[in-house]
Formats: C-alpha cells, sequence, structure tokens
C-alpha cells in the first residue's frame, strides 16, 4: 500500500519505507546495474532527496565477487 510523504507539498506517494520509517521511496528509477537499481527516495528526518539503492541479492548470491563487491560497500 503507497504510503503518503510527510513533507511533500503535491502529496507524493511513497512505494515502501525503510523499516526505521526514515527514508521512503518512489518509483523513479534512476538507474540500473548488474546488482542494483538505484530509486528516487526521500529522507523524512533531513527533509530531502536521496538516491536508495535497492541490492539484487536473488541472483547474485552465487557470484562470489559480486559478493566481495557488496562487503566492500
Amino acid at each position: 500500500m503507497p504510503i503518503e510523504s510527510r513533507y511533500s507539498s503535491d502529496l507524493e506517494l511513497f512505494i515502501e519505507v525503510d523499516p526505521t520509517d526514515r527514508f521512503g521511496r518512489y518509483s523513479d528509477l534512476l538507474g540500473s546495474g548488474a546488482v542494483k537499481k538505484v530509486y528516487r527516495a526521500f529522507d523524512q528526518e533531513e527533509g530531502i532527496e536521496v538516491a536508495r539503492n535497492q541490492v539484487q541479492v536473488k541472483n547474485s548470491i552465487q557470484d562470489p565477487p559480486v559478493i566481495d563487491l557488496l562487503i566492500e560497500v
């Protein structure tokens, strides 16, 4: 269920909110790569837009170089 942004003047809806209820993610995809997708998001504590990465672990879990990259970040 979409969640209304607390700070948006035009009542944009979040697709999801992180477990701390701080970061809300919009549906806007900013970019993607082999392992992650980057979405437009909003930091409700600071009141600013941010980018939120979502790592696609399902297909990458068997690839040791990818696991090493994830650990470094």
